[in-house]
């Protein structure tokens, strides 16, 4: 059952990061996808952890802090 939902988080991080998901490109629209980028990816994280696959969460955990990190930074550019 984690195995199923390891390869769906993963699909839905693969069609989410394409460019062609979000066509605008204004900072906005890039923050709602990093957002929601983020979100998947630490769900991704606390699955693989459960699923013994220590390093690979911690990758996927460090990628989303580094999406927090732009996250913040658009948000500082918008005000």
């Amino acid at each position: 059952m984690l195995d199923e939902c390891i390869f769906y988080l993963k699909q839905s991080i693969a069609l989410i990061s394409d460019p062609k998901f979000y066509k605008s490109k204004k900072v906005s629209v890039r923050n709602r996808r990093v957002n929601q980028e983020c979100k998947l990816k630490l769900q991704l994280c606390a699955i693989l952890s459960q699923n013994q696959n220590h390093s690979e969460a911690l990758e996927n955990a460090r990628k989303s802090v580094r999406l927090s990190h732009l996250m913040f930074k658009d948000m500082e550019e918008l005000c």
